[in-house]
């Protein structure tokens, strides 16, 4: 990757921003063979107060304590744990961001499945921002979502 990060414009014309290594770590994920399940994880980063703009810092990975089919995908509580952990090392500046997985199509669409976990996570989860950020990537492209319980589910465009 030539760039040190990819971007993608919020809806409050904000930038959600990844560095190309954890994108990387992320494309090592996809369900490029046949029978590859798929994978998930929690995005854990910063709100930068000056721009207002959204950091990715950390993800957490897989865990052998997922469960996963070719199309479906269930998070353990292992990567809750993790994220507390993250949270505490980093002295509660790392915060929950959303979530990612991934899918077995070149162009990922969120399932009915994927948009009510999204909405569930929403109404259950603790997160600093009235928005969480949901990724799913595909084979060749990846896709991310921006969500708020008035909203609902708007695409971000990268840029």
């Amino acid at each position: 990757m030539q760039n040190k990060y990819i971007k993608f414009k919020t809806l409050h014309n904000k930038k959600l921003i990844l560095p190309c290594k954890l994108v990387e770590k992320l494309l090592q994920f996809r369900q490029i063979e046949e029978l590859m399940g798929e994978s998930g994880g929690l995005f854990l980063g910063r709100h930068l107060n000056e721009s207002g703009n959204i950091f990715i810092d950390q993800i957490t990975s897989p865990s052998d304590e997922d469960k996963a089919t070719k199309t479906s995908f269930w998070r353990s509580s292992v990567h809750w744990y993790k994220a507390i952990d993250i949270w505490k090392k980093e002295k509660e500046t790392c915060a929950y961001i959303g979530q990612w997985h991934t899918h077995p199509e070149k162009t990922p669409n969120p399932s009915c499945v994927d948009t009510n976990e999204w909405m569930k996570s929403l109404k259950q989860d603790t997160y600093h921002d009235k928005y969480l950020y949901f990724m799913i990537i595909g084979v060749d492209v990846i896709r991310v979502w921006q969500n708020d319980l008035i909203n609902g589910f708007s695409e971000l465009e990268r840029l």
